[in-house]
């Protein structure tokens, strides 16, 4: 059987970058149900907590559309 051609062949993805101090994130319901009205949060940083895999628990500030943080 002849080898797919190169275009067919799958890529593989790369791994995600996990967020770090002081990036700004946009949290959506694609992230979880919790956000069905979407936020901005200023990470401050990642916990080491269990979660489900490919999740993360994060401990950040709720950014005011100023960029102000309003929340933590």
């Amino acid at each position: 059987m002849p080898d797919e051609p190169p275009d067919r062949k799958s890529k593989p993805r790369p791994e995600p970058r996990k967020p770090q101090t002081g990036d700004v994130l946009h949290l959506t319901r694609a992230a979880s149900v919790q956000f069905l009205c979407p936020i901005f949060v200023r990470v401050i940083r990642v916990l080491d907590w269990p979660t489900y895999d490919g999740w993360l628990w994060i401990d950040g500030y709720e950014l005011a559309g100023n960029g102000d943080a309003v929340a933590r």
